[in-house]
């Protein structure tokens, strides 16, 4: 999906959906690099760096 196509439908996605935590924190290790691509405002990343993941990035093609 293009970030133009993006802008276009992204007033229509319910950004309120929530993580696993308790299995991501399983399957994940403390000190892994984590890439959130499409992180929009970039709430999950936050969350994940809460939660003790010091290598958390977050990136998003798309403006809005």
């Amino acid at each position: 999906m293009t970030a133009q196509l993006w802008d276009k439908v992204a007033n229509q996605v319910n950004f309120k959906l929530e993580i696993d935590v308790q299995r991501f924190c399983q399957l994940v290790k403390p000190d892994a690099r984590i890439l959130d691509f499409g992180c929009g405002y970039g709430r999950i990343a936050k969350q994940l760096k809460q939660l003790g993941y010091p290598e958390v990035l977050g990136a998003d093609p798309s403006a809005a």
